[in-house]
């Protein structure tokens, strides 16, 4: 489903929040997002709790995360995989790093993903080749949209590649600089810097 059809159904946007970096849309409670704009299906989405819920709250029902990566800078999360090989588990966004922040959103995620915070511990050197893989993995999306958008070729500086992507019309609609260890950062149309993390590629 695209936005329009979204909708149709579920009527219009109630929020709009950081959706891993990006805008996420609220309808009552679930998200999603609409990779690389509206018309395009829903490559992601969440659950997003009815009531306003906090951390603490959250941990007395639910038990102690099996991981928790809340850094404070915006994209804070723990983990839950309490039963090992059941082909998933279940990560938990926070506003922040305090037991008082409210629960974002809920996804999940498959059993074996390694949720990555550094570049400590990572076997990945990108170059031309996998680029776009790393993209890929940065997004957390299977493919990279290659129907409606146009990607530009990367170009090296230093360690890092940088290329834009455009719509068929040739509207520019963002960027990406990718560094040799893993670094990703995302900007958009006007160069404004969206995120930035590590991602590791095996």
């Amino acid at each position: 489903m695209n936005r329009k059809e979204v909708e149709a159904k579920f009527g219009k946007e109630e929020d709009v929040r950081n959706f891993l970096g990006r805008e996420g849309h609220v309808y009552g409670n679930f998200m999603v997002m609409y990779y690389l704009g509206s018309d395009n299906p829903i490559e992601q989405y969440s659950i997003v709790p009815s009531d306003k819920v906090t951390y603490r709250e959250f941990i007395n029902f639910h038990g102690e995360p099996a991981q928790d990566l809340r850094t404070g800078q915006g994209h804070s999360f723990v983990t839950y995989n309490n039963t090992p090989n059941n082909g998933y588990q279940i990560a938990v966004y926070t506003s922040g790093n305090k037991d008082d922040d409210e629960i974002q959103y809920i996804m999940q995620y498959p059993d074996d993903f390694e949720f990555v915070n550094s570049s400590e511990h990572q076997n990945t050197f990108i170059t031309r080749h996998n680029v776009f893989d790393a993209v890929e993995a940065f997004e957390g999306v299977d493919k990279v949209d290659t129907d409606n958008t146009t990607w530009k070729e990367p170009k090296k500086t230093g360690d890092t590649y940088g290329f834009s992507y455009e719509n068929k019309d040739g509207k520019l609609l963002g960027s990406y600089n990718v560094r040799e260890d893993g670094y990703v950062e995302s900007f958009d149309e006007e160069g404004k810097k969206i995120r930035a993390a590590y991602i590791d590629l095996h």
